[in-house]
């Protein structure tokens, strides 16, 4: 199924200052949806969770170059459409059945915890989310706050060898609600 570009302009836009304004207010105690967001030091403790998948989100040169322990490399491009690379904003939803095969490779199952990254200062790894959101992951999916940008300031560890991953297997269901379209 092919989803216009304008039905996810409304939705990646609403998500990216959802992000901006989490990243700002994320530091408040009280803070009603940190399950949004996970922090450095809380990856840091389940770097090794077998239940965790981490996922690079940034182009593939990237991730070989430099990664935190234990990511998978799950570039934003792999899973979105662009029917006519000429326009600016021409992004689809990629199909069911690409995103059950793309998230198996990453090893990621129905039940598995997602954290995604990114630079820090870019919309990609909160697209993803939006788009594993649509797809399912629901309550299962964080974004690293403050992405690899803070966990490199923070002195942790950077890696560049690749980890093993078993293929998983992922059902996906879509959530029309998660779409603004134009109707």
């Amino acid at each position: 199924m092919r989803i216009s570009a304008l039905t996810l302009i409304i939705p990646t836009a609403f998500l990216a200052w959802i992000f901006g304004l989490t990243v700002i207010i994320a530091s408040e105690p009280n803070y009603p949806q940190s399950g949004l967001l996970v922090e450095t030091d809380w990856l840091a403790q389940h770097l090794n969770d077998p239940n965790v998948r981490i996922v690079d989100v940034r182009s593939s040169e990237q991730y070989r170059s430099r990664h935190i322990p234990n990511a998978v490399s799950g570039p934003l491009t792999e899973i979105v459409i662009r029917p006519d690379p000429s326009k600016f904003i021409t992004n689809e939803l990629p199909s069911r059945e690409k995103m059950e095969s793309w998230l198996g490779s990453l090893g990621i199952g129905n039940s598995t915890r997602v954290v995604l990254y990114d630079e820090g200062r870019s919309t990609s790894a909160t697209r993803v989310f939006w788009t594993l959101e649509y797809y399912g992951h629901s309550g299962k999916v964080s974004i690293l706050n403050g992405g690899l940008n803070k966990w490199q300031g923070e002195n942790r560890q950077i890696v560049g060898n690749m980890p093993r991953v078993h293929p998983a297997t992922y059902k996906a269901v879509n959530d029309s609600s998660k779409l603004a379209t134009k109707e």
